[in-house]
């Protein structure tokens, strides 16, 4: 009973400051993870939308060197048949 007898309101109120003092802490701990994580979601945005335009920037490249390599195989061939054609 001796332990019951030395909790009084003092007590009491110590130990609920205490654990107030706490959550504040934990609250304050939760906001900055928050900002955080507002801050990597924009990040991640931004690096979703740079993927997004290299990729078409990647296929509008690729378009372009397939109208090269045509246009490359239309002059090959037609340079073979001047240098094959009889000088005249």
């Amino acid at each position: 009973m001796r332990l019951m007898e030395k909790v009084d309101l003092t007590f009491i109120a110590t130990q609920l400051q205490r654990m107030m003092d706490k959550l504040d802490r934990v609250q304050a701990d939760v906001e900055d993870l928050k900002a955080d994580m507002e801050v990597t979601a924009a990040i991640v945005r931004r690096l979703d939308t740079s993927v997004h335009a290299l990729t078409g920037e990647i296929r509008a490249l690729t378009g372009q060197q397939d109208r090269q390599r045509q246009k490359l195989d239309r002059l090959t061939k037609a340079v073979e048949r001047i240098t094959q054609e009889p000088a005249g």
